[in-house]
């Protein structure tokens, strides 16, 4: 079973979705990238049911692609070092994207998207090529970014880098909300960031030499 399968129904089980909402791709070259169906339940996804895409590119006639498409094919156009894109509708990331707030710099884990707050982008509808503007407009020297009134997306290196990354800002987000209803959060500062952002680039390779 293609791991896109096995990240989309891990997505589900762990709460970053719902229902059929939300979308994982992965690239399978530099000019093409694999990504889910549009609208089919992830329990019953098999291999036949993702969709080949090209980067840049549109649908061609018989292809049902999600509706995100557009997204994924900017961010692996923009960015070569995005081998992995993973788009949820969790519920504290939700409620910041609801405010159109940022989730700021108040965890050190934070630091696995980049070293900087996880911006707002522009609200744009779902499915649309301005929806991917906005969102790679937004990311700067981060990979995530809030899309206002619908979610998060997220690159990584391989499925399970993009996969961990939506996970653990979702967790921050929650830390974040729950955090700001007893009074105002503290942030860390940006040198701390910048030192965690180089801390976790050879984390799991010491993790290996141990």
């Amino acid at each position: 079973m293609d791991p896109v399968i096995d990240y989309s129904k891990t997505m589900l089980k762990d709460g970053l979705t719902f229902g059929t909402g939300g979308n994982i791709s992965r690239r399978l070259s530099p000019e093409t990238y694999l990504i889910t169906p549009s609208g089919q339940a992830y329990e019953s996804l098999e291999d036949k049911d993702l969709v080949e895409m090209e980067v840049g590119g549109e649908k061609k006639p018989g292809q049902n692609p999600s509706s995100e498409y557009h997204l994924h094919s900017l961010i692996y156009e923009k960015y070569s070092q995005a081998q992995a894109v993973v788009h949820t509708h969790s519920n504290y990331i939700n409620v910041l994207a609801a405010l159109e707030r940022p989730l700021p710099t108040m965890h050190y884990l934070m630091a696995s998207a980049g070293p900087d707050p996880i911006q707002v982008a522009s609200y744009a509808s779902f499915g649309t090529q301005d929806l991917a503007r906005e969102a790679c407009k937004a990311f700067g020297r981060n990979k995530a970014v809030i899309l206002s009134h619908h979610g998060l997306v997220a690159y990584g290196a391989n499925l399970k880098e993009a996969y961990d990354l939506a996970k653990t800002l979702e967790f921050c987000a929650f830390v974040y909300v729950q955090a700001s209803a007893l009074g105002p959060v503290k942030n860390l500062p940006k040198e701390e960031m910048e030192r965690m952002v180089l801390a976790f680039q050879d984390y799991g390779v010491r993790k290996k030499l141990d």
